[in-house]
């Protein structure tokens, strides 16, 4: 018994219908063909796998008139070479038009290393490279807080430490300022406010109990 659909000479196997027309009415409820047109081509050119790495991002990272990989082809032009990936100059805004750059990779395994010794590179390198990204992703992991509730936060203290009510002096390892830590109940796990690097960890020494801190002013007070 043949298939069903029309000029289709493959044997039926389901419900009248061959294999491949079969699982076409499963996947997509038609029996056209649901690649288009242009699916081989695409596959073929050499920035198709450029273009399919922005799908895998999270953050909604192409832009709507990207989805049609041929604009993407014309708007990006020729990659440099295969060692250049795509990257944003805004990196709060999708890529697309005027928001992209070819950049060279940067992490690439030495044939002295192993796999081990390669990706402790890796993160040390990237964390230089994009402290913004990986700030961002400690802070949404770790207190459940986007950088814009971050900010919020901080433009209600006027930018100062909520408990000496002066700004951060402390620097990081390559001399910048460090940002307000983000202070947070460590038996509740509440996010509270924000504190500079002292006050932050002179409640932990005193172990963010309130006797001890109490006890402490006390004894500055009879000591002063």
């Amino acid at each position: 018994m043949k298939c069903s659909v029309r000029e289709c000479c493959n044997e039926a196997w389901q419900k009248g219908l061959c294999s491949m027309h079969y699982s076409r009415l499963r996947r997509h409820g038609d029996l056209e063909a649901s690649r288009p047109s242009d699916w081989g081509n695409r596959r073929k050119h050499p920035l198709y796998n450029a273009w399919r790495e922005l799908v895998r991002k999270k953050d909604k990272a192409r832009a709507e008139v990207w989805q049609d990989f041929w604009v993407f082809v014309k708007d990006v032009g020729r990659r440099p070479s295969e060692e250049h990936v795509l990257s944003r100059f805004d990196e709060d805004k999708p890529f697309g038009p005027g928001n992209f750059f070819w950049r060279e990779k940067v992490f690439t395994k030495r044939n002295d290393e192993t796999v081990r010794e390669y990706r402790r590179r890796y993160m040390r390198e990237y964390a230089a490279m994009h402290p913004e990204r990986i700030k961002k992703y400690d802070m949404k992991r770790g207190y459940g807080l986007t950088a814009i509730q971050y900010n919020l936060m901080l433009d209600a203290q006027n930018g100062v430490c909520a408990i000496c009510k002066q700004p951060e002096t402390v620097c990081d390892s390559r001399g910048k300022v460090r940002d307000l830590a983000v202070d947070h109940c460590h038996k509740k796990g509440g996010v509270r406010k924000l504190l500079c690097t002292r006050c932050n960890q002179g409640l932990g020494q005193f172990r963010d109990n309130p006797e001890y801190l109490a006890a402490a002013i006390e004894y500055l007070n009879s000591h002063s």
